[in-house]
């Protein structure tokens, strides 16, 4: 396996009425962003639909956009994370590698995590300014 600078950048976290935090995740190699939240909600959406076509759709992104951001990230992991079953009688179907799919999981892992840590700290930090005052 490779292994991939991480850039986590909380956004929203300002608010103190509200205390509420948004955290985007984005995994980089030397020369751009490759995967984040858009590539995995369309992963997931594909997951869901079977379909890029269909992902699309439900996502309202252009078929062009999803291809590129899905080519994009196979060629930063350096593996494909789709697989395409040619139309017949059955129609096509699109589905998850095994990468993909472990790759889906652990970023659904990975935000909950950052997001409960953010959330606590924004709140902590809230607090304690609060107190000082």
């Amino acid at each position: 396996w490779r292994q991939f600078p991480l850039r986590c950048c909380v956004l929203n976290a300002n608010v103190p009425t509200k205390n509420k935090t948004s955290v985007r995740i984005a995994i980089r190699n030397a020369q751009k962003k490759f995967f984040g939240t858009g590539v995995f909600l369309l992963l997931k959406n594909i997951d869901e639909t079977g379909s890029i076509n269909a992902a699309c759709e439900k996502m309202g992104m252009a078929y062009s956009k999803a291809w590129r951001m899905l080519k994009d990230a196979s060629d930063g992991f350096g593996f494909d994370i789709i697989t395409t079953q040619k139309g017949g009688a059955d129609g096509g179907r699109t589905m998850l590698t095994f990468e993909g799919r472990l790759i889906v999981d652990r970023f659904a892992k990975i935000q909950s995590e950052i997001s409960e840590i953010t959330e606590r700290e924004i709140n902590l930090m809230w607090k304690e300014i609060n107190e000082a005052k």
